[in-house]
């Protein structure tokens, strides 16, 4: 794009609207559907919108670098209570201690779930451009959509509340 010879370098423009974006039809393949230009143009439209940088850059040359990830909050909880009792010149202990960990999720399922950038590119470079001189794009399908978002939910073990109890004597 900018003639360096280097493709998926260069910083990309984000349309102010639809009427900007120039499209090429994208062909059925792999049981995935053709898309029109039209079809494309919506589709990176919404990409757009869904994520608040992209759609705060409208118009703009997006920054090296000028997305950050998306805060996670987590905060645990950890209860512990122990019963004593002197046997002779010994002291007895049972520990009893309850751990929650990701508090925050247990309240909410939204809350203390981890977000991971997609690594993907939404868009193909054709190499061409229209009589306008306009740069002409496809849209990369994504398991067989056109249709994706920045972000997509963690679903590990750490993206779930979970809690441990457990009992230690001590003499």
């Amino acid at each position: 794009m900018n003639g360096d010879g280097i493709n998926g370098n260069d910083l990309m423009y984000v349309p102010r609207n639809q009427s900007e974006m120039v499209f090429l039809p994208l062909a059925a393949s792999g049981g995935a559907p053709a898309a029109t230009p039209a079809e494309q143009a919506a589709a990176f439209d919404a990409f757009i919108n869904q994520d608040p940088y992209l759609k705060n850059m409208r118009g703009k040359v997006v920054e090296r670098n000028g997305v950050l990830q998306p805060l996670l909050a987590r905060f645990d909880l950890s209860v512990q209570l122990e019963l004593f009792s002197n046997i002779g010149k010994n002291r007895h202990t049972i520990q009893l201690r309850g751990d929650v960990f990701n508090v925050g999720n247990m309240i909410n399922s939204a809350w203390g779930v981890s977000n991971f950038v997609n690594t993907f590119q939404p868009l193909a470079a054709t190499n061409s451009v229209n009589a306008q001189g306009v740069p002409q794009f496809r849209m990369n399908r994504v398991n067989n959509s056109i249709n994706y978002t920045t972000y997509r939910r963690g679903t590990g073990f750490g993206d779930v509340w979970n809690a441990q109890f457990g009992i230690r004597y001590i003499f």
